[in-house]
């Protein structure tokens, strides 16, 4: 008789292999982490340049200083990283970035669509809003978000 494993057209190798594939993941996962590993961290203007582009863009934008809209933060060109940095949104006790920490900034779940895995957005019915960008349907690309993530996990440096 064959093993189970051989009649479903499993070889001990292929087995082997499926098997390894978590540790295959974290490898590249690891992999892809390290390849920031000794790079200096994103700018804050870098950081900008993607909020004033996605965000605050046009007279019409939430974002834009010029909008006059008090329940959004203002994500214009002129805007500084002490206007994000440790200041609480708007719509739930959260700071927008908090320096160091993914799960503890606002705008980390707002551009990935996660606040609702935030007990804050849960509690009493919070309204934490729709993924941003929200301007022209689109979201921000993987390196846009990359550019962000490193910024706010390397302090949110002001520089």
């Amino acid at each position: 008789m064959y093993p189970k494993s051989a009649k479903l057209g499993y070889t001990s190798d292929s087995m082997t292999m499926i098997k390894s594939i978590p540790g295959l993941l974290a490898s590249l996962a690891l992999s892809v982490t390290l390849i920031h590993c000794g790079e200096a961290p994103p700018a804050y203007s870098e950081v900008q340049a993607i909020l004033t582009s996605s965000c605050a863009v046009g007279n019409s934008s939430c974002h834009n200083s010029a909008s006059g809209m008090a329940r959004f933060p203002g994500l214009a060109a002129a805007m500084t990283p002490a206007s994000i940095v440790s200041v609480n949104s708007q719509q739930i006790a959260m700071p927008l970035v908090t320096p160091g920490s993914l799960e503890r900034s606002y705008l980390w779940h707002k551009i990935n669509g996660t606040m609702s895995t935030l007990s804050e957005c849960r509690a009493m019915g919070a309204d934490c809003g729709q993924r941003m960008p929200m301007v022209g349907g689109g979201e921000l690309s993987m390196m846009q978000l990359d550019v962000i993530r490193r910024w706010i996990l390397a302090g949110a440096p002001s520089r």
